[in-house]
Parts: structure tokens; C-alpha cells; sequence
């Protein structure tokens, strides 16, 4: 089962490309983002300021990934001129011009938000991999067209870079908790997929430490460790996301959704599920 990809699925994983700015001479860029961000460089040179860390320099094909959104500043160079963005227009042949690709990443689902608060806030990944590097290419080729179906296509390819990202991160060690980080662990992995491919099914402690070929207490503390819960509370969150999205307007009945998500009773479902809502910061 690659869980993964269920969870992009289910996550109603969208990307987009709002901006492909192009500047010479002394610009700068300033951004201010509630959602995640991605900046592409695909062609030039420039300079990343980002809150309480030191300016990084950035060449083409280089990627940046604010996943937390926020003030940032991309310029020509290595210091911020003021708070206003200035694009001056390319003017003489051969005068140094600076790309960007400028996207964001929407997700649907409040589960994908639990899933992007255990990544870093904020990245950069070098054009020296090879798997971005396809993508960034087809990236700074798409926007630099006006061929029909422009927007569409730079957007499925963004959701691939996100894919990329990803599994970037997850290979390199960049994720030092959470799912994905368990899902990289080749015994948690095993009680994981299981619980997210049947989260109906009556889990107990005993059956999910089987799964993963650990004993119950060395897998609860392991499971803590990365996941930052216990596997039977996780179990209990992956039952009310599946819950809330069939309990959706239009959707079906509580007593049916109730007997999907592993519940025996109608009224113990809706204790559990009143209490989970009431727990949530922000109500979906």
C-alpha cells in the first residue's frame, strides 16, 4: 500500500502558479503568505532573506519551500532595500535578468496540515538533484510559454514537485518527526499502513505491535517518539478524519458512518466525535 499517495489523494493536494516575475538591476521581491510557498529559480541568480536567518544566495534551478508562508524577501542582492517590491523591466542585451517561478500549495483536508506541521518551515534544495531537476526544467519551459492550457499544466506539474519534495526530504533525513518520518522506519511502517488501510478494524495495542514486530512496550515508545501520540489516540484521529469527510454536507447518515470508522454504537460515536470536534483549535 503506498500510503503516501493516499494521503495525497485524500489530502486534495492542489498547487498553483500565481507569478513568474522576471527582473534585472537592483529588485527585490517581497512576499507575505498564510499558505505554503515554493520559489523556483529558473534562470539567474538571487538572494533569499527570510526572518532571523542569514540571506542565502540562490542560482538557477534552486527551490525554495516556505511551508509556514510568512514575510520573505527574494532580491538581486545580498541585502533588503526597504519594504516594496521593485521589478524594473529588462532593458540592454546581455544585462544580468533573474527568473522566478512563484507558486503555492492548498490542501483540503485538515489532515494534511497535522502531516506539514512535523516538516521544516522553511527550505532550500539545490539544483544539484536530479530528480527536482526534470521537473524544474519542464517548470521554466511551461512558464515560459503562452500555449493553451498553460495554467493546468504549470499546476500538475507543481503537484509533482510537492511529490518531489517529498520524497526529497524523506531520503535525505529532513523529517525528523511525525508520519512521514515513521513511515521511513521499516517496523512502524508495517502498523501504519495497516491502521490507515483499515482504521475500521478493532486495533489493539497487541495487534498493531504484531504488525510491526515489536513488543508492545518498545512499540508504544517508539511510536511516541516519532509520531509525538500513542497508536490507539492516532488510530482514534484517522477514524474522525474519515468520519468528518463522509459526515460532509449531502453525505451519509451518522449511524452508517458510525459502523465504517469501527464504531459498535451510533451514540458512542457521537460522544467520541463531539468531543474530537470540541478538542479542535479552529472547527472544520
Amino acid at each position: 500500500m503506498d500510503l503516501i499517495s493516499e494521503l495525497l489523494e485524500t489530502s486534495r493536494l492542489k498547487a498553483t502558479v500565481y507569478a513568474n516575475p522576471r527582473g534585472c538591476g537592483a529588485w527585490q521581491i517581497v512576499g507575505l503568505s498564510m499558505s505554503p510557498v515554493f520559489h523556483l529559480v529558473a534562470r539567474g541568480a538571487c538572494w533569499l532573506h527570510v526572518k532571523d536567518r542569514v540571506a542565502r544566495p540562490l542560482s538557477a534551478g534552486d527551490l525554495v519551500v516556505l511551508l509556514r508562508g510568512g514575510r520573505h524577501v527574494l532580491s538581486a542582492g545580498p541585502e533588503v532595500d526597504g519594504e516594496a517590491t521593485r521589478l524594473p523591466e529588462p532593458g540592454l542585451d546581455g544585462e544580468s535578468v533573474t527568473e522566478l517561478i512563484c507558486g503555492r500549495f492548498d490542501f483540503g483536508d485538515a489532515l494534511a496540515g497535522e502531516i506539514l506541521d512535523d516538516l521544516p518551515d522553511s527550505f532550500v534544495i539545490r539544483n544539484d538533484s536530479t530528480r527536482l531537476e526534470g521537473l524544474a526544467r519542464l517548470l521554466a519551459v511551461e512558464a515560459a510559454t503562452e500555449a493553451p492550457g498553460r495554467q493546468v499544466a504549470l499546476g500538475r506539474l507543481s503537484d509533482l514537485l510537492f511529490i518531489a519534495v517529498l520524497r526529497h526530504l524523506m531520503e535525505r533525513g529532513g523529517i525528523a518527526r511525525g508520519l512521514l518520518a515513521a513511515l521511513t522506519d521499516p517496523k512502524l511502517s508495517h502498523a501504519l499502513v495497516a491502521m490507515h488501510g483499515d482504521p475500521a478494524q478493532p486495533w489493539t495495542l497487541q495487534s498493531l505491535a504484531q504488525r510491526a514486530g515489536m513488543s508492545r512496550t518498545v512499540f508504544t515508545q517508539r511510536f511516541r517518539a516519532l509520531m509525538g501520540t500513542t497508536p490507539l489516540r492516532w488510530l482514534m484521529r484517522l477514524r474522525m478524519h474519515k468520519a468528518r469527510a463522509l459526515l460532509a454536507p449531502g453525505g451519509r447518515p451518522v449511524g452508517s458512518v458510525a459502523a465504517e470508522v469501527g464504531y459498535e454504537s451510533e451514540a458512542a460515536f457521537r460522544r467520541a466525535y463531539g468531543k474530537w470536534r470540541a478538542a479542535r483549535p479552529v472547527s472544520p
